[in-house]
């Protein structure tokens, strides 16, 4: 059987990463990145958030599963808001589009990489090079959606990689 292709998305108002494989091979990677202000007008805000989930869902088409980092809840700032809507905006695509996806709190992907939830941006890349390959990888952002990807490919049984913490890392995982 042919490995499924699982996308991974690393959701952000700046630079969302996205990750699309299919078992061990990398088919895209993309990074979106946008800016703004507090002080914008709402129209303003609403339109960079339809924005970025408009990318999220064109990349994510016609996947078998999407594996996207979940909310922090104990994360404070003025963006809780617009994070939580383009969260949702992207979920609702998935929906709607019929795509299986999984929600994973963030610490998991990390864990999952690496071993360790805590670990830096440059400790994941260097442990996905374990899995994949070389690969370029336009930002840390990109590297963790690889990571969220192949946490969908090990739970689909597509990958079975080596590794201290991986399948830990899947148990916080919402399949859905």
């Amino acid at each position: 059987m042919e490995p499924r292709i699982v996308c991974g998305v690393d959701p952000s108002l700046t630079s969302t990463g996205l990750a699309k494989i299919s078992g061990y091979r990398i088919l895209d990677t993309s990074l979106i990145k946008t800016s703004g202000k507090a002080e914008v007008p709402y129209r303003e805000r609403s339109r960079r958030i339809t924005h970025i989930a408009g990318g999220i869902a064109t990349f994510c088409d016609r996947a078998d599963l999407v594996v996207i980092e979940g909310p922090s809840f104990r994360s404070v700032s003025t963006s809780t808001w617009e994070r939580a809507a383009l969260f949702y905006r992207a979920l609702e695509h998935f929906l709607d589009a019929g795509i299986p996806f999984a929600v994973t709190p963030p610490k998991s992907a990390k864990k999952w990489a690496s071993g360790a939830g805590n670990a830096g941006k440059e400790a994941v890349m260097d442990c996905l090079v374990n899995v994949f390959g070389d690969f370029e990888a336009p930002s840390f952002d990109v590297s963790d959606a690889l990571a969220l990807a192949g946490m969908g490919a090990h739970h689909l049984g597509d990958i079975a990689p080596k590794g201290r913490g991986r399948v830990s890392a899947l148990r916080g995982v919402q399949w859905q």
